[in-house]
């Protein structure tokens, strides 16, 4: 420990007395075995030497473990209990969701959004807001509570027992890592904020088109193939709202259409069956176009449905507009006759 002694050349002794019943003293003795140092100067021990000493010596008599384990629990309590209560997704329309929906807004389509990324910098004002909001929230608050006092009892501990250190922003350093990974769950759930405004979009379209796509598959797919695109396509179905005959019909011509061989029944049977989990932009995109409607194909059915859709507007706007007119000339000839009459 850079003390002056040879360690060969040294023993040490330690006794533990104590002044209270909580107080421990630990003295630590040093001799010379055979005596080198004669000058007062020599024989004394530089305070690094001493600082460095210290800490080693407590990091052997302090369990730290206990302390640190609690800390790690606290913090896991936290993320728990936010995903538990579902803080960080828009689901009741409350001040946070609000606060949420504003950030969503503001962030961009694209690039790979973390809370640490440079390209996220002009956001996290908003995003930390929304944090602080979560962390103060009745359901978080007490294990939230709990966790900052038992970071600044470690940065106490850390100062108290071994000094000043490089991170002296102890507190500070770990509160980062909780709002980022708070922060990052927040983000997460954009990408699904992006498909539910993009899926519902879809709706007006598939509900007047959905029967006029004329769905096929390869008939040589594997059973797990099918079974895979019949759980997208019913997924699709449930979505939109569609009636179980619906649903069944949409099936059917799909089923029929692309020449599989084994029962339909058994097959439609075993697709309602299973367990249908959310439905994403990708899973919606591709279940099309292996169902022989690639997403350009799909976006021009789309377009042309529209453009028809404003020309049947506009002729019928046109349409009445000459009604009112011929209304409103016819009202003006009866009126002329009738002055005419009067006079």
């Amino acid at each position: 420990m850079n003390s002056g002694f040879d360690i060969n050349n040294v023993k040490w002794y330690a006794c533990l007395h104590l002044d209270s019943e909580k107080n421990y003293n630990i003295h630590f003795f040093l001799m010379e075995i055979k005596k080198t140092k004669f000058n007062k100067s020599d024989r004394l021990i530089p305070r690094s030497a001493i600082k460095k000493f210290k800490s080693n010596a407590l990091s052997y008599l302090i369990n730290r473990d206990e302390i640190m384990s609690l800390k790690d629990n606290l913090f896991m309590g936290i993320i728990k209990d936010v995903r538990n209560s579902n803080l960080t997704s828009i689901n009741k329309k409350s001040n946070l969701d609000n606060k949420i929906e504003a950030l969503y807004k503001k962030l961009p389509k694209k690039h790979r959004l973390q809370y640490n990324s440079p390209n996220f910098t002009e956001n996290r004002a908003l995003l930390d807001e929304i944090i602080a909001s979560i962390l103060s929230s009745p359901k978080v608050v007490n294990n939230y509570y709990n966790y900052l006092k038992t970071l600044h009892d470690i940065d106490f501990n850390n100062k108290e027992y071994y000094g000043e250190s490089n991170d002296n922003n102890y507190v500070d350093n770990q509160i980062k890592k909780l709002y980022s990974k708070i922060g990052n769950d927040i983000l997460k759930q954009y990408k699904g904020y992006n498909s539910e405004n993009y899926l519902s979009s879809q709706k007006e379209f598939l509900s007047k088109n959905i029967f006029k796509l004329n769905l096929k598959t390869s008939n040589n797919i594997t059973e797990q193939k099918q079974l895979q695109l019949g759980e997208s396509l019913y997924k699709i179905a449930k979505y939109y709202n569609l009636k179980d005959n619906q649903t069944k019909r949409i099936f059917k011509n799909w089923y029929y259409r692309s020449g599989f061989s084994n029962s339909f029944e058994n097959y439609y049977k075993s697709i309602i069956e299973r367990n249908n989990k959310v439905l994403t932009i990708n899973e919606f995109i591709k279940t099309f176009e292996e169902l022989g409607l690639s997403k350009s194909k799909y976006n021009k059915l789309k377009d042309n449905y529209y453009k028809q859709k404003r020309i049947s507007n506009y002729l019928m706007e046109c349409a009445i507009k000459y009604i009112q007119y011929e209304e409103e000339r016819l009202d003006k000839e009866r009126e002329n006759e009738y002055d005419k009459e009067m006079y």
